[in-house]
């Protein structure tokens, strides 16, 4: 085996690492909280579209949302005044 295809075979992509992290609904918490206290927007989309990824897409989080909200759950992001994401309370 040359030297170039054993580094191959040892490294995973992080995405599928952290896809196989997020499948965890603790997780997706964690991480999202995670990024909300770094205080950047941006952060917080991407990780809100690393947990998407994860759970299927935007379309399977989109049934969940209706699930839950048939279930009497809600899912919320607020957004406040300065432009800036919070936890919902």
């Amino acid at each position: 085996m040359k030297r170039n295809d054993r580094r191959k075979a040892l490294t995973t992509p992080y995405e599928d690492f952290l896809d196989k992290q997020l499948k965890s609904p603790r997780a997706c918490v964690a991480y999202l909280n995670a990024a909300l206290d770094q205080d950047d927007d941006e952060a917080f989309l991407l990780a809100l579209r690393d947990v998407a990824r994860a759970q299927g897409g935007l379309s399977r989080l989109s049934q969940m949302a209706k699930i839950h909200h048939v279930m009497g759950l809600k899912l919320t992001v607020t957004h406040e005044q300065d432009h800036k994401f919070s936890r919902a309370a």
